[in-house]
């Protein structure tokens, strides 16, 4: 019998580090991609029930090249956010989203149904060891 340990969960300080929030680089997209390949089939496999379409789905949202072209156009865009999550030096999850203005001559006592948008927030699952090489 194998049994493979992850060292670096063993080795890791008694007292967890709380995660710390910044905008994701183009460096992160492997990272990204990594936990959005895992996340997004487990968030959505009782809405996209055919494997074939989130298979789909995953490759072209996923794939780092598409993330870098995300980050960067998030990164020139106003309202557009593209963050991660990282703890312990490693990225351990990610927001997508964008504000949307409020159209012309709503009241702000109306209820507003898209002020926000938000795109995408993906934790890598609960005991998930995400590698990115």
């Amino acid at each position: 019998m194998t049994v493979l340990i992850d060292t670096e969960a063993w080795f890791a300080p008694a007292v967890a580090l709380e995660p710390s929030v910044r905008n994701a680089a183009p460096a992160d997209a492997h990272a990204i991609a990594a936990i959005g390949r895992v996340a997004v089939p487990e968030t959505y496999r009782d809405v996209i029930g055919d494997a074939s379409v989130m298979a789909a789905i995953v490759e072209q949202s996923y794939a780092p090249g598409a993330l870098r072209d995300c980050i960067a156009r998030c990164a020139g865009a106003e309202g557009a956010h593209f963050l991660v999550a990282e703890q312990a030096g490693r990225v351990v999850g990610f927001l997508h989203y964008r504000l949307c203005r409020v159209a012309a001559g709503r009241s702000r006592s109306q209820p507003v149904r898209s002020a926000r948008k938000l795109r995408e927030s993906y934790p890598a699952p609960p005991g998930a060891y995400v590698s990115t090489s």
